[in-house]
């Protein structure tokens, strides 16, 4: 794979599209990173409040699912976006 420079937290996971063009990451930094497989370079940014724990790709990979922490008084929450629009779902999960 190569190196990924841009967290400053703990990376709890990764995942590589299905033809290994674009991996995510998801960190205790409060953020879920989307990168260019081949250059290192970061494609995308997407901030949330609390640490993220979990991030994967669909199996088209046209989309993002991610999550993050139930910490800091914020429920857990889970996002799927499509990184073709940028566009962002929002669904609630828990209590």
């Amino acid at each position: 794979m190569g190196s990924y420079n841009g967290h400053t937290g703990a990376v709890w996971t990764i995942d590589v599209n299905w033809d290994s063009t674009a991996l995510v990451s998801a960190s205790a930094d409060s953020t879920v990173r989307l990168w260019d497989v081949q250059t290192g370079r970061e494609r995308n940014l997407y901030q949330l409040e609390t640490p993220c724990r979990v991030c994967a790709f669909s199996y088209d990979g046209n989309m993002i699912l991610y999550t993050n922490d139930d910490v800091m008084g914020k429920p857990c929450e889970m996002y799927l976006t499509d990184i073709r629009l940028r566009r962002k779902f929002l669904f609630f999960v828990g209590k």
